[in-house]
């Protein structure tokens, strides 16, 4: 159901600790829009600040310790989430990594902080394909998985696989299946102003279903390592800043005026009107 009323605080937020990324995913803007960055972690205080003031709110469903970057390259995520556990314990804390940092020690860490679900980004089982598309060893990443306790396997590991021509649902259902982790397919996310990738010839042969009309601004707050409060996590280059939480807390940059101006537009549809949302993907199609 499309949702036209924003909810008095985020039932979603995403808290990007750290802003860089080591991929060379040929599917990310990444590489295109944010790897010249200087890196800005943020701060301890602020994190934990952050996930007091959210514990205050009980219609949190989701915490999301990362954004467009590689949560496993910030040492400190395993505190983080260890406090994150710690105040918000009925809360679902995830992460998602491009698994060039995962081992089956780092998910055993992982798991006993208290992380609710770890996606790993494999967008195929053919190693010249996955290559290609991850400039990575394929086996590498496999190795570490299979070596994963069973029980960490089957409780925290999903395997986040982008919708490109590399996509193969049976093979993935398979083998993922034989090590009793779910597999979760997306589409690939694309603006044309990134004018990074081509996303036809990214995404050729691939029967993409379209999601219902955008409505995540409604519900959903993300927020950049730099303290920046954006409507989308789509909004790579901070074109719909609304506040910063080095200032001011969630509830209070929520409910602004700019906030409320983004939301009035994405309720009536007026995705046009939005310059993240008018040649999005997902937003633009409706």
């Amino acid at each position: 159901m499309f949702r036209t009323k924003a909810t008095d605080f985020p039932n979603s937020i995403l808290i990007e600790t750290f802003n860089k990324c080591q991929g060379g995913c040929q599917f990310c803007p990444y590489r295109v829009l944010r790897k010249d960055e200087k890196p800005k972690l943020m701060p301890m205080d602020t994190i934990k600040k952050l996930l007091d003031e959210i514990s205050r709110h009980d219609n949190v469903k989701r915490i999301t310790l990362f954004n467009n970057n590689e949560p496993l390259l910030d040492k400190r995520i395993f505190d983080v989430i260890k406090y994150t556990k710690k105040t918000n314990p009925k809360v679902e804390s995830t992460l998602s990594t491009n698994g060039r940092l995962y081992t089956s020690e780092v998910g055993k860490k992982l798991y006993d902080a208290g992380l609710t679900t770890l996606y790993i980004s494999i967008p195929s089982l053919n190693e010249k394909d996955y290559r290609d598309l991850m400039g990575y060893d394929l086996n590498n990443v496999i190795k570490e998985i299979v070596e994963t306790e069973e029980s960490i396997r089957e409780n925290m590991l999903r395997i986040a696989v982008p919708k490109t021509y590399a996509y193969d649902e049976k093979s993935f259902s398979t083998f993922f299946g034989d090590l009793k982790i779910k597999v979760c397919s997306w589409n690939l996310e694309y603006r044309e102003s990134w004018n990074c990738f081509d996303f036809e010839k990214m995404s050729r042969n691939v029967d993409i279903k379209k999601y219902k009309p955008c409505d995540r601004p409604m519900d959903q707050v993300v927020i950049l390592s730099n303290g920046n409060v954006v409507i989308c996590c789509r909004d790579w280059e901070e074109k719909t800043v609304v506040g910063n939480v080095y200032s001011d807390s969630i509830e209070k940059v929520w409910h602004c005026e700019k906030m409320r101006k983004y939301q009035n537009l994405i309720s009536g549809k007026e995705y046009k009107s939005i310059c993240v949302c008018s040649d999005c993907s997902e937003g633009a199609n409706y």
